[in-house]
């Protein structure tokens, strides 16, 4: 179940004042989707999500910000698996800014500031 971004649909569907049958049209879906959607029964696709973010005005962020967090904590987590590499290459030459910045991006100390 996909419970808090149910909320955040509903939510959000309400305060752009419009009925299910008219967010379902705007978004090229059924009524009985976007109910499922809002019930948390189904997960949105892709295409769904990008179509009810500009819908709602709201970002991909908002809407999932708890998975956004999990998959932060499971990635710091994988982070420490990833050994050093054997030196430089053309194939590896952005790799260690590549961990840097997921260093700094994951670290859970840091809030969104890197503060």
């Amino acid at each position: 179940m996909y419970t808090q971004l149910a909320l955040d649909l509903q939510l959000a569907r309400r305060k752009a004042g419009l009925t299910q049958t008219e967010s379902a049209t705007i978004l090229h879906i059924s009524r009985y989707r976007l109910g499922r959607l809002e019930k948390g029964s189904k997960e949105p696709t892709l295409k769904e999500i990008i179509r009810l973010s500009l819908l709602y005005g709201r970002s991909f962020e908002a809407f999932f910000a708890d998975h956004m967090q999990s998959a932060k904590e499971l990635m710091w987590r994988n982070l420490s698996k990833i050994k050093p590499g054997p030196g430089q290459t053309a194939d590896t030459v952005n790799r260690e800014r590549t961990l840097g910045r997921l260093d700094c991006d994951l670290d859970p100390e840091k809030d969104v500031y890197g503060v």
